[in-house]
């Protein structure tokens, strides 16, 4: 009996997807918890900032010294309040603590607060590793984890798996070959070298990450709010509302659950980091650019639409 419930435990609380987890259907996915599980109301920019990232060089959980509670609380805190945005200094400045002060240097910020360093390099990428199907994680050697929660909370500090050391140039070449048909549909990475531009900017995890960031926000602002839980707490609320600034309004958080799931619908926001990244023709213009200033030494020896056509450079980039 002790066994059997030693392997059921093992099954249920492994960081591995098993079974139907696997399923085309399933795989991957990415999911977000509600914040009204932490907070009643919340104030939102009307138009929130994009997604900024300050990677921490420090580990609140590390074993060699008492538990930095009060800094996961805060880690946990601020990043849960994602929907905050830029006025998430305003929600938290009088609680946080002297050492965690320097965070107003970065009080006009839509930031996240991100594990810094290659030990925590799955934690800091979840949304571009949760893009990849099964075929090409295992193309590229990297494990199959269970769905990702999003926004990252202090337990993603912690692999929940045997992460490789080489996680991050894994994790970089898998995504770049997940990415880059949506970048150059009429040839493929191997037509040119390794130092080529476009292929240095599909590897490039943390041009893409806070674009994963905004498809994940803008898909989650779809989602219904919670309703107040008794007339109290509506009276409550409409009065933080009376006294919100300008360009802010105040509510209650809204729901959690998928943010996508499948390789369909991952596929899906495949496309939508896309075009987040070509806000006001940005992308388009970066990869005009590689294209209009391509030499010979840019391509491999193979044969390729681009090398064929590098004096008339033509944009392939799925940008709808």
């Amino acid at each position: 009996m002790n066994q059997m419930m030693e392997q059921r435990n093992r099954k249920l609380f492994s960081p591995y997807a098993q079974g139907a987890e696997l399923e085309p259907g399933q795989f991957p996915e990415l999911y977000n918890i509600s914040a009204a599980f932490t907070f009643q109301f919340l104030p939102y920019p009307i138009n929130p900032k994009s997604p900024e990232f300050v990677y921490l060089d420090h580990d609140p959980l590390r074993e060699e010294a008492p538990r930095d509670w009060e800094g996961i609380g805060n880690i946990i805190q601020w990043n849960t309040a994602w929907e905050s945005a830029e006025l998430r200094y305003q929600v938290f400045h009088r609680r946080l603590p002297k050492r965690w002060k320097w965070l107003k240097k970065f009080s006009n910020h839509n930031v996240y607060l991100l594990p810094g360093g290659n030990r925590y390099s799955y934690g800091a990428y979840r949304p571009l590793y949760h893009l990849l199907p099964r075929q090409t994680l295992e193309r590229f050697g990297m494990p199959l984890l269970k769905k990702g929660i999003w926004p990252y909370t202090i337990t993603d500090w912690y692999p929940e798996a045997p992460i490789q050391a080489d996680f991050r140039t894994r994790l970089s070449n898998a995504f770049a070959h997940h990415i880059w048909p949506l970048i150059d549909s009429g040839s493929k990475q191997s037509a040119f070298s390794d130092t080529d531009s476009l292929r240095l900017l599909a590897h490039n995890l943390d041009f893409w990450l806070p674009y994963a960031y905004k498809v994940a926000e803008q898909r989650l602002r779809t989602f219904k709010r919670i309703a107040c839980e008794s007339k109290k707490q509506a009276k409550l609320l409409q009065k933080v509302q009376s006294r919100m600034p300008p360009g802010a309004i105040a509510d209650r958080p809204r729901q959690g659950g998928v943010i996508w799931m499948g390789e369909e619908d991952a596929w899906a926001a495949s496309k939508e980091l896309i075009q987040a990244a070509d806000g006001k023709g940005s992308l388009r213009g970066i990869i005009d650019a590689i294209r209009s200033n391509r030499v010979e030494d840019d391509f491999s020896n193979r044969w390729s639409y681009a090398r064929e056509i590098r004096r008339s450079p033509v944009f392939h980039a799925v940008v709808n």
